[in-house]
């Protein structure tokens, strides 16, 4: 099974997400800046870490993939952004439609 890995507890994650699984939706490429000046709020709803009022993750990349989710257990519907290369592009294309696996990576 794919699986999708996540550096912290995120607000945008269901309660409960480490290794359950959620559906690759759909998909879009967006260039970061686009995203801050049309998307209004989305990087702060992207990057808040849970029950940390301040701190957000830090996105790094120009480009990016934004990803939508729905996560089977909870049916709670989620995006999340990844930097955009051939590699993560080919991935995440030729996977709409099948499951992931969400796993807690490093963080905390």
């Amino acid at each position: 099974m794919k699986t999708i890995k996540f550096a912290y507890d995120f607000e945008k994650l269901p309660e409960g997400w480490e290794n359950t699984k959620a559906v690759l939706g759909a998909f879009v490429v967006k260039p970061v800046m686009q995203i801050v000046d049309s998307w209004g709020k989305f990087l702060d709803y992207d990057t808040k870490i849970r029950n940390e009022s301040e701190r957000r993750f830090i996105v790094d990349f120009e480009h990016a993939l934004v990803l939508f989710f729905v996560h089977l257990k909870s049916g709670k519907v989620f995006a999340t952004l990844r930097k955009y290369n051939d590699g993560n592009f080919k991935k995440y294309c030729h996977s709409v439609g099948e499951p992931f696996l969400l796993i807690k990576s490093i963080g905390e």
